[in-house]
């Protein structure tokens, strides 16, 4: 079963950190069924590429955040009711 499926079979809700989101090819399906992805990644232009292929009615649900991934992270409580990932952390 690909991840789209499996992404799609789910009921999602909530705020959801998409880590290491690179270009985002799983984000718009995301965003598509929760409140707010903060969408985070060490490369600045791969984010921007991700925010370019969000289409315009998900934009408002969207947050981009230069992230490393071997430092803390900088969200005030740390709390998401999900994560998102496909191979970063291994």
């Amino acid at each position: 079963m690909s991840n789209c499926a499996i992404i799609l079979e789910k009921r999602l809700f909530g705020q959801w950190l998409h880590f290491a989101a690179g270009d985002g090819r799983y984000n718009n399906i995301i965003l598509s069924q929760v409140d707010s992805v903060i969408a985070t990644d060490i490369d600045k232009g791969a984010l921007e590429k991700l925010q370019k292929t969000t289409p315009q009615e998900l934009v408002s649900k969207l947050k981009l955040q230069v992230q490393n991934i071997t430092k803390p992270f900088p969200f005030k409580n740390n709390v998401f009711d999900g994560l998102f990932n496909t191979g970063t952390l291994h």
